[in-house]
């Protein structure tokens, strides 16, 4: 598809990643660098936004082991991604943030319907319904949460929902944070 017209970053960014051939460096100016590759990621030209993305096939991500510091359980996570295919039934990862143990994980990924869904681990908001990613082609995907209210996006259309209980997402400094991948090696992203 045409590439997207990015708008300029707002002043409470966290990181942003282009991919641009470049790894996982942090386009915000907060130095939130992606700088570890598992697996051996590549990069297309075929892009939404740049001249590449990051492209993996089930197996691959960048990650570091630095975290970031956020709001407590607010945030936004979106994403244009081109999926190829979903492994995992449920969670296929496109950003994580933090560790699954501590349930306080922030983590955006797509299920193997085309469905987007989210992890705070034990805590979900995993649709039966809603709008869906169409294979092959790119798709915006986001994630919006305010304390317990959550809203997917899939290519602009809404999925709200109410998480259980209110999520203990503090801070992920310390923590893993990855693009491709959930957790520590598991539940890849299939795409660019």
């Amino acid at each position: 598809g045409a590439n997207a017209v990015e708008a300029a970053p707002g002043a409470n960014i966290t990181a942003l990643y282009h991919f641009n051939n470049a790894g996982g460096t942090d386009s915000s100016g907060n130095n939130n660098n992606l700088p570890n590759a598992y697996g051996t990621p590549t990069f297309t030209t075929s892009s939404k936004l740049g001249s590449h993305a990051l492209s993996v096939t089930g197996g691959q991500c960048y990650y570091n082991t630095t975290g970031v510091l956020v709001q407590p359980n607010i945030g936004t996570i979106e994403a244009w991604i081109y999926p190829k295919g979903y492994p995992d039934a449920t969670y296929n990862g496109i950003v994580s943030l933090g560790y699954r143990y501590n349930a306080g994980a922030f983590c955006l990924s797509i299920q193997n319907n085309g469905l987007p869904s989210m992890a705070t681990w034990s805590n979900d908001f995993v649709p039966a319904t809603g709008p869906k990613a169409v294979l092959n082609a790119w798709n915006h995907i986001a994630v919006v949460l305010n304390g317990t209210s959550v809203t997917l996006y899939m290519n602009g259309q809404a999925i709200p929902g109410t998480l259980a209980t209110l999520p203990n997402i503090t801070n992920f400094t310390g923590q893993y944070q990855a693009v491709g991948a959930l957790e520590t090696w598991g539940r890849f992203f299939n795409g660019d």
